[in-house]
């Protein structure tokens, strides 16, 4: 049974499945800057935080996957969603998107999928994974937008975006670019 793990305890998975997971053109965060940023506090409210997923034999959690969330408003959006690559096909994405929702039900839950496009050498997995959303209760939005050249579709498990929180949180990941590439150069 899929259960949420401590994050920290399963940090070096994490990190390797979002450098195997994400092509390098979709990281447009450092991944470890990243993760203290959305963890501290801002204004007093947590920016996000990192889930990670283990399967419970009883015993120990086996790491399976992770979500990285950024808190907006109500909005909890999935900014990074991953299921290690040999676990897939086998119902832990449904059941992790189930956890999720049951932690955040007092949030709309959104995430961006890339638009099919007929000319990308990923065009069936763009397609699988937006039939996967449909199939988990999310609905396409009236939004959608270009981030380091992907264009995504914003979906959400109520079909509703406030134009005002999709400015503050594109502001809000912006910044934590930016404080990452600054981070990176003071290295």
């Amino acid at each position: 049974m899929l259960k949420v793990v401590d994050s920290d305890s399963f940090m070096n998975e994490i990190k390797q499945l979002y450098d195997t997971a994400f092509p390098r053109e979709e990281r447009y965060l450092d991944f470890e800057p990243a993760v203290k940023q959305i963890e501290a506090a801002n204004s007093g409210e947590k920016r996000g935080e990192l889930v990670a997923f283990g399967e419970d034999n009883g015993e120990t959690a086996g790491f399976v996957g992770f979500v990285m969330v950024l808190f907006c408003g109500n909005i909890a959006h999935l900014y990074y969603f991953a299921i290690h690559e040999n676990l897939r096909g086998r119902k832990y994405g449904e059941q992790a998107l189930n956890l999720l929702k049951e932690r955040y039900k007092d949030r709309t839950i959104w995430l961006g999928v890339e638009l099919p496009d007929e000319n990308a050498e990923n065009q069936q997995q763009r397609l699988r994974r937006k039939q996967f959303y449909y199939r988990n209760g999310f609905r396409d939005t009236d939004v959608s937008g270009e981030k380091n050249g992907c264009m995504l579709q914003m979906m959400s498990t109520d079909g509703m975006i406030d134009p005002d929180t999709l400015v503050r949180l594109d502001k809000m990941i912006d910044e934590m670019v930016a404080e990452g590439r600054r981070q990176q150069l003071n290295a």
